[in-house]
């Protein structure tokens, strides 16, 4: 029978029950366990009101007591099998109204429960949990090369590497979870926590705990669309975070206008790499190649690690003096009160209060010895040759090249070239942008098939340094194909015109295919899921040190010379120590050896200066200069 009708619907009180049951069942799982319990209680009750008005009990073995009989009533509730000991039809059809009311309500308790566990499972499943880290990385975004970056934030020094990394990402935990095991599966390590969630919104950030966070890092994608959601990640984390001046965050924005754009929208408290990273890489390279290995080296944390050092025993000394007084590191520069660097600077030059020493370091903490390894005042090295004008080339173009650009036009003496050589099918003329140069004269040739006309380009344009750029738009796999069938034409053409080989360097989008590129003929190469990712975990740990690194590529920077250990006289066995005080006499500071036998320098920390070392006269010291 209903009782009234709304719209033409008849509502009846068991529709109305219904719907109020339905509501509580929406509110969740604790206003069902809430419900039950008191519906429990009622039964409980209502049997012992019976029991008490009609002055019975259960069976004869029992008590009157108000007490006794709530507690059998209760013990119905739980026990279906306690019907079994009753006595008269009276209680045993109460004791099976009981019962019945029990196995109902403790079936709904044990199923809301179940859905409870299963729900929170899902959850789990899901990567919906929250995070309760503090002090942690936060990595916020998925890369195809995140692993390469967990990798070396894993390598980081003891003091500064994070204790958990926490990933935020719209991807599936599963498949995260899958892709990061391998990283640091059954190794020690940091601990490694995946979370799905969209890392733009201000309240799923909360679900890592940013605001406790120490580091933030809000990695690009493939997508098109990767720079403007980095950018909007980043003003998440400013609004989760109140600011962004209380942590390091480190933003990877590969367009530079949207780089610039973010750093002045936050202030300057955020640290962008992108493109940049690899246009001065690849800039710098060509134009200093051998300093590449040294920046390698620091931005891989593996054997070789930059340090700020406030030792008060330098303060007021002349740098010749402070080079061998410290021990666990090697002095290479000062960095000024007023944030400058001098890097190799004259021996006469003085440590001021406000200024910190730039080191070498492999993780110990410096000391002062105050024994000095280079006696007396090392000879002025060699005045630099005159610059002359140079000429290179540039194979292939993208969004990196107006960046490499730029940058070989700081390096350069005025009346040098560039030729920028590409394909005609993948580049059109209105893709090609040239900045305004000072000093770089630049020529485009757009032919059809540049590994074939690279030849007759290098017969009549002979160069000192070539790079080869990866060409967007394709598959990493593919545009690496494509970059390995143009170094070896390179090759191919330099045998063949019987001309000094220019120094190549290859752009590659996977660090896996560096060993085929230098098969292929490159000299060295710049992988964007290697040194990037380097770059921003150098950024992430090593905040205050990474203006070094940066001043370290910057023309007026430091170069890495290899000298021939015969030149030096020190030909034979000697102690790292007297490898750099004879090196120093020279005005150079000694920070490695590269054998003959092996195309790469290896770095001889300060640790080991008592190390001995066999050097033949045609090895090389590598120093900076």
């Amino acid at each position: 029978m209903s009782d009234h009708s709304e719209g033409g619907l008849e509502v009846t009180w068991w529709a109305r029950l219904r719907y109020r049951a339905n509501l509580l069942w929406d509110r969740g799982s604790w206003p069902v366990l809430v419900a039950v319990g008191w519906l429990t209680l009622l039964v409980v009750l209502a049997s012992t009101a019976i029991l008490v008005v009609t002055n019975s009990t259960f069976t004869t073995e029992h008590s009157r007591a108000l007490a006794e009989r709530f507690w059998q009533s209760l013990l119905r509730v739980i026990d279906p099998g306690t019907v079994a000991s009753d006595v008269g039809w009276g209680p045993r059809l109460l004791s099976l109204m009981v019962t019945f009311s029990g196995i109902l309500l403790f079936g709904t308790l044990i199923g809301t429960i179940s859905a409870t566990m299963q729900t929170r499972l899902a959850t789990l499943r899901r990567g919906r949990a929250i995070v309760l880290e503090s002090d942690h990385l936060v990595i916020l975004g998925w890369s195809p090369w995140i692993d390469v970056l967990i990798q070396d934030l894993a390598l980081a020094g003891d003091q500064r590497r994070p204790s958990s990394i926490v990933v935020l990402a719209d991807e599936d935990k599963a498949m995260m979870d899958d892709a990061l095991h391998a990283v640091t599966g059954g190794r020690r390590g940091p601990r490694l926590i995946c979370r799905h969630g969209d890392p733009t919104l201000a309240s799923e950030l909360a679900r890592v705990n940013i605001r406790e966070a120490r580091i933030v890092v809000a990695v690009g994608s493939e997508t098109p669309t990767s720079d403007a959601t980095v950018a909007s990640t980043i003003l998440a984390v400013g609004v989760a975070c109140g600011g962004f001046s209380t942590r390091t965050i480190v933003a990877e924005v590969d367009d530079p206008a949207a780089a610039e754009t973010l750093t002045r929208a936050c202030d300057g408290e955020v640290q962008v790499l992108g493109d940049d990273v690899i246009a001065d890489a690849l800039a710098a390279w060509m134009v200093k190649p051998d300093t590449a290995g040294l920046l390698q080296e620091l931005l891989s944390f593996e054997h070789v690690k930059l340090a700020l050092c406030e030792l008060p025993e330098a303060r007021g000394r002349p740098f010749v003096s402070v080079v061998g007084a410290v021990e666990h590191a090697c002095p290479i520069g000062i960095r000024r009160a007023d944030g400058s660097f001098a890097f190799v600077p004259p021996p006469e030059t003085v440590v001021g209060s406000g200024d910190r020493l730039v080191c070498l370091t492999d993780g110990s903490r410096p000391r002062w010895t105050g024994a000095s390894d280079p006696a007396g005042t090392p000879d002025p090295p060699p005045l630099p040759s005159p610059a002359t004008p140079q000429r290179l080339m540039l194979i292939g173009w993208s969004r990196l090249a107006p960046g490499v650009l730029r940058e070989l036009d700081l390096f350069v003496c005025a009346g040098s070239e560039v030729c920028v050589l590409c394909d005609s099918d993948l580049v059109t003329e209105g893709e090609i942008a040239i900045p305004v140069l000072q000093r770089l004269a630049v020529t485009v040739l757009r032919v059809p098939e540049p590994e074939r006309e690279v030849v007759s380009v290098l017969t009549d344009r002979p160069c000192s340094a070539i790079a080869v750029l990866a060409h967007q738009g394709l598959a990493p796999t593919d545009a690496d194909a494509v970059t390995l069938a143009t170094l070896m034409a390179v090759r191919q053409a330099t045998a063949m015109n019987a001309v000094d080989g220019p120094h190549v360097v290859a752009e590659l989008t996977d660090n896996k295919h560096s060993e085929l590129a230098v098969v292929a003929g490159a000299h060295q190469t710049v992988a964007r899921s290697g040194l990037l990712n380097d770059a921003i975990a150098f950024a992430a740990v090593s905040p205050e040190t990474r203006p070094i690194l940066m001043a370290l590529q910057r023309p007026g920077g430091p170069i890495v010379r290899l000298v021939p250990a015969g030149e030096l006289g020190l030909a034979g066995e000697h102690s790292f120590a007297t490898v750099a005080a004879q090196t120093y006499q020279h005005g150079l500071l000694a920070i490695g050896t590269r054998s003959h036998r092996d195309s790469n320098f290896t770095v001889r920390l300060p640790a080991q200066r008592t190390e001995m070392l066999r050097l033949e006269p045609d090895d090389d010291v590598a120093a900076l200069a």
